[in-house]
Protein backbone atom coordinates (compact mmCIF):
# COMPACT_ATOMS: atom_id res chain seq x y z
CA UNK A 1 0.00 0.00 0.00
CA UNK A 2 1.23 3.44 -0.49
CA UNK A 3 0.35 6.75 1.72
CA UNK A 4 -2.62 9.07 0.37
CA UNK A 5 -2.35 12.44 0.68
CA UNK A 6 -5.98 14.99 1.01
CA UNK A 7 -5.52 18.52 0.35
CA UNK A 8 -7.83 21.42 -1.11
CA UNK A 9 -5.69 21.88 -4.26
CA UNK A 10 -3.64 20.31 -6.32
CA UNK A 11 -0.73 22.43 -5.28
CA UNK A 12 -1.18 22.17 -1.62
CA UNK A 13 -0.91 17.90 -2.53
CA UNK A 14 2.12 18.27 -4.69
CA UNK A 15 3.50 20.66 -1.63
CA UNK A 16 3.35 17.99 0.50
CA UNK A 17 4.11 15.31 -2.01
CA UNK A 18 7.37 16.91 -2.73
CA UNK A 19 7.93 16.51 1.20
CA UNK A 20 6.83 13.12 1.68
CA UNK A 21 8.49 11.32 -1.07
CA UNK A 22 11.85 11.76 -0.21
CA UNK A 23 14.77 8.82 -0.29
CA UNK A 24 14.83 7.56 3.04
CA UNK A 25 17.97 4.96 2.78
CA UNK A 26 17.21 3.22 5.75
CA UNK A 27 13.87 2.07 4.60
CA UNK A 28 13.48 -1.34 2.03
CA UNK A 29 10.99 -0.44 0.41
CA UNK A 30 11.77 3.29 -0.20
CA UNK A 31 12.24 4.15 -4.13
CA UNK A 32 14.22 7.19 -5.13
CA UNK A 33 12.28 9.64 -7.05
CA UNK A 34 12.15 9.48 -11.22
CA UNK A 35 13.25 12.83 -12.56
CA UNK A 36 9.91 13.96 -14.10
CA UNK A 37 9.46 16.76 -16.58
CA UNK A 38 5.63 18.25 -15.85
CA UNK A 39 3.09 17.98 -18.64
CA UNK A 40 0.87 20.48 -19.63
CA UNK A 41 -2.49 18.99 -19.97
CA UNK A 42 -3.65 21.62 -22.76
CA UNK A 43 -4.76 20.90 -26.11
CA UNK A 44 -4.29 17.51 -27.15
CA UNK A 45 -4.11 15.36 -24.23
CA UNK A 46 -5.02 11.87 -24.64
CA UNK A 47 -6.71 9.79 -21.73
CA UNK A 48 -8.43 6.35 -21.76
CA UNK A 49 -12.16 5.54 -20.37
CA UNK A 50 -12.88 1.73 -19.05
CA UNK A 51 -15.86 0.81 -21.95
CA UNK A 52 -19.31 1.04 -20.45
CA UNK A 53 -19.30 -2.92 -20.51
CA UNK A 54 -16.88 -3.02 -18.01
CA UNK A 55 -18.02 0.13 -16.03
CA UNK A 56 -19.75 -1.35 -12.90
CA UNK A 57 -21.58 1.05 -10.05
CA UNK A 58 -23.55 -1.19 -8.19
CA UNK A 59 -27.05 0.50 -8.80
CA UNK A 60 -25.24 3.79 -8.60
CA UNK A 61 -27.26 5.58 -11.03
CA UNK A 62 -26.40 9.52 -10.00
CA UNK A 63 -22.09 7.37 -10.19
CA UNK A 64 -23.24 6.43 -13.65
CA UNK A 65 -24.36 9.63 -14.78
CA UNK A 66 -21.29 12.15 -12.80
CA UNK A 67 -18.51 10.01 -14.44
CA UNK A 68 -20.11 10.24 -18.16
CA UNK A 69 -20.08 13.88 -17.27
CA UNK A 70 -16.24 14.43 -15.83
CA UNK A 71 -15.49 12.30 -19.38
CA UNK A 72 -17.10 14.97 -21.48
CA UNK A 73 -15.65 17.62 -19.01
CA UNK A 74 -12.03 16.08 -20.25
CA UNK A 75 -12.94 16.17 -23.75
CA UNK A 76 -14.17 19.73 -23.52
CA UNK A 77 -10.81 20.71 -22.22
CA UNK A 78 -9.22 19.85 -25.03
CA UNK A 79 -9.03 15.60 -24.44
CA UNK A 80 -9.38 12.88 -26.51
CA UNK A 81 -11.22 9.99 -25.07
CA UNK A 82 -10.09 6.10 -25.51
CA UNK A 83 -12.25 3.95 -24.71
CA UNK A 84 -10.68 0.30 -23.59
CA UNK A 85 -10.87 -2.84 -22.37
CA UNK A 86 -10.52 -2.49 -18.10
CA UNK A 87 -10.08 -6.36 -18.12
CA UNK A 88 -6.21 -6.05 -17.32
CA UNK A 89 -6.95 -3.87 -14.71
CA UNK A 90 -9.50 -5.68 -12.91
CA UNK A 91 -7.89 -9.12 -13.33
CA UNK A 92 -4.75 -6.92 -11.04
CA UNK A 93 -7.41 -5.31 -8.51
CA UNK A 94 -9.06 -8.93 -8.32
CA UNK A 95 -5.66 -10.28 -7.59
CA UNK A 96 -5.63 -8.35 -4.09
CA UNK A 97 -8.67 -9.80 -2.78
CA UNK A 98 -9.14 -12.73 -5.13
CA UNK A 99 -6.45 -14.51 -5.71
CA UNK A 100 -3.28 -16.02 -3.77
CA UNK A 101 -0.61 -12.67 -4.40
CA UNK A 102 2.61 -14.64 -4.02
CA UNK A 103 1.66 -17.28 -6.70
CA UNK A 104 0.23 -14.96 -8.90
CA UNK A 105 3.57 -12.47 -9.13
CA UNK A 106 4.13 -13.43 -12.07
CA UNK A 107 1.31 -12.90 -13.85
CA UNK A 108 0.80 -9.48 -12.25
CA UNK A 109 4.37 -8.71 -13.76
CA UNK A 110 2.74 -9.73 -17.45
CA UNK A 111 -0.09 -7.23 -16.62
CA UNK A 112 2.32 -4.50 -15.67
CA UNK A 113 3.77 -4.70 -18.80
CA UNK A 114 0.57 -4.91 -20.25
CA UNK A 115 -0.65 -1.37 -18.91
CA UNK A 116 2.61 0.15 -19.80
CA UNK A 117 2.32 -0.62 -23.43
CA UNK A 118 -0.88 1.02 -23.19
CA UNK A 119 0.43 4.19 -21.90
CA UNK A 120 2.81 4.92 -24.99
CA UNK A 121 -0.60 5.78 -26.66
CA UNK A 122 -2.17 7.80 -23.91
CA UNK A 123 -1.41 10.03 -21.24
CA UNK A 124 -3.80 8.79 -18.21
CA UNK A 125 -6.33 6.24 -17.62
CA UNK A 126 -9.98 7.93 -16.01
CA UNK A 127 -11.68 6.09 -13.72
CA UNK A 128 -14.60 6.36 -11.12
CA UNK A 129 -12.63 6.77 -7.61
CA UNK A 130 -15.64 4.73 -6.34
CA UNK A 131 -18.36 2.99 -7.83
CA UNK A 132 -20.51 4.01 -5.36
CA UNK A 133 -20.86 5.33 -1.67
CA UNK A 134 -21.70 2.94 1.74
CA UNK A 135 -22.89 4.03 5.01
CA UNK A 136 -20.58 2.82 8.05
CA UNK A 137 -22.89 0.39 9.52
CA UNK A 138 -23.49 -1.26 5.67
CA UNK A 139 -19.28 -1.29 5.42
CA UNK A 140 -19.49 -3.23 9.34
CA UNK A 141 -21.90 -5.56 8.21
CA UNK A 142 -19.77 -6.67 4.88
CA UNK A 143 -16.34 -5.15 5.28
CA UNK A 144 -14.30 -7.19 2.76
CA UNK A 145 -17.37 -7.48 0.35
CA UNK A 146 -17.44 -3.72 0.45
CA UNK A 147 -14.10 -2.73 0.49
CA UNK A 148 -13.74 -4.69 -2.36
CA UNK A 149 -16.29 -2.79 -4.21
CA UNK A 150 -14.78 0.03 -3.32
CA UNK A 151 -11.73 -0.38 -4.86
CA UNK A 152 -12.74 -1.85 -8.19
CA UNK A 153 -11.19 1.00 -9.89
CA UNK A 154 -8.02 1.80 -7.90
CA UNK A 155 -6.89 -1.74 -6.11
CA UNK A 156 -4.89 -1.99 -8.91
CA UNK A 157 -2.59 0.69 -8.99
CA UNK A 158 -0.69 0.10 -6.33
CA UNK A 159 -0.13 -3.60 -7.92
CA UNK A 160 0.61 -2.18 -11.02
CA UNK A 161 3.18 0.76 -9.86
CA UNK A 162 0.85 3.58 -10.51
CA UNK A 163 0.36 6.86 -9.72
CA UNK A 164 -3.15 8.34 -8.84
CA UNK A 165 -4.77 11.71 -8.44
CA UNK A 166 -8.47 11.88 -7.09
CA UNK A 167 -10.26 14.64 -7.89
CA UNK A 168 -14.04 16.04 -7.05
CA UNK A 169 -16.36 15.38 -10.33
CA UNK A 170 -19.48 16.15 -8.94
CA UNK A 171 -22.33 16.40 -6.32
CA UNK A 172 -25.01 13.62 -6.35
CA UNK A 173 -28.36 15.04 -7.63
CA UNK A 174 -30.46 12.54 -6.13
CA UNK A 175 -30.61 8.58 -4.71
CA UNK A 176 -29.47 7.62 -0.82
CA UNK A 177 -26.53 9.15 -1.05
CA UNK A 178 -27.83 12.76 -2.71
CA UNK A 179 -25.74 15.70 -1.59
CA UNK A 180 -22.84 14.06 -1.27
CA UNK A 181 -19.51 14.36 -3.41
CA UNK A 182 -18.43 12.01 -6.69
CA UNK A 183 -15.07 12.05 -7.74
CA UNK A 184 -13.01 10.50 -10.77
CA UNK A 185 -8.89 9.23 -10.69
CA UNK A 186 -6.48 10.17 -13.06
CA UNK A 187 -3.88 7.34 -13.35
CA UNK A 188 -0.77 7.03 -14.99
CA UNK A 189 2.52 5.14 -14.65
CA UNK A 190 4.77 5.71 -11.48
CA UNK A 191 6.39 8.94 -10.74
CA UNK A 192 4.01 10.78 -12.95
CA UNK A 193 2.12 12.74 -10.35
CA UNK A 194 3.38 16.42 -11.55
Amino acid sequence: DCVSIFALTVADAGTVFDAAARFDGQDVYARARMPETPRSLGEGFTFAVPRASDLQFFGDDEAARLFEEASERLEELGGRARWIDFSLFAEAAALLYDGPFVEALYKLEALKRRALTLFTDIDFLVVPTTPTIYRVDEIAAEPLKLNSRLGIYTNFMNLLDMAGIAIPAGIRASGKVAGLPFGVTLCAPAFSEA
